[in-house]
């Protein structure tokens, strides 16, 4: 028996590898360009980027950048290309943006960012000409109508006047 298992689970942990889907990695930063003059915003280039494996929230007015590490076995040979689908849904996925990037040499990554996006959700699906690698979903949301939460403000009146008293309630203690 340990002859058996000596001869087929070499080949058992080949073929689980093999079938492994090929994702890459994807992470994402927020920059706010309102306080950087013009020719700093268009030079600057984010360092720190955060993974996130849940449903993406973010701000619509900020500069939202990703950076995706492929995997290596698409790079050892060549210069894949790779195409960024950004989809917004409306009845559906569609399209609202494509991009064919290559990875960088240096870094060995893909940095690029998305700005000024309409309030919704959307999909960011990553592709080679055969395969999709991943898809991530996201939510931008409105910051610009925010009402601003005053927290040193009472919630709960003083007075119970005016206020109607449920007697079910009430009672139920």
């Amino acid at each position: 028996m340990s002859l058996f298992l000596q001869k087929i689970l070499p080949w058992l942990f080949v073929f689980l590898l093999a079938c492994q889907k090929r994702t890459g990695e994807l992470a994402f930063a927020l920059v706010d360009e309102s306080t950087m003059s013009p020719l700093e915003a268009y030079n600057f280039v984010p360092r720190r980027f955060y993974k996130s494996l849940a449903k993406g929230i973010f701000p619509d007015n900020k500069k939202l950048w990703f950076v995706y590490r492929p995997p290596l076995e698409l790079t050892l040979y060549g210069k894949p290309i790779f195409i960024f689908a950004l989809q917004k849904k409306s009845l559906g996925y569609l399209d609202i943006d494509l991009r064919r990037k290559t990875v960088d040499p240096q870094d060995g990554v893909i940095r690029d960012f998305y700005e000024n996006l309409q309030e919704g959700d959307y999909r960011l699906r990553i592709t080679t000409p055969e395969e999709v690698l991943l898809e991530y979903d996201f939510e931008i949301i409105s910051m610009r109508d925010q009402d601003i939460v005053n927290y040193e403000e009472e919630v709960i009146p003083d007075s119970q006047e005016g206020l109607e008293v449920d007697d079910i309630r009430s009672l139920s203690y």
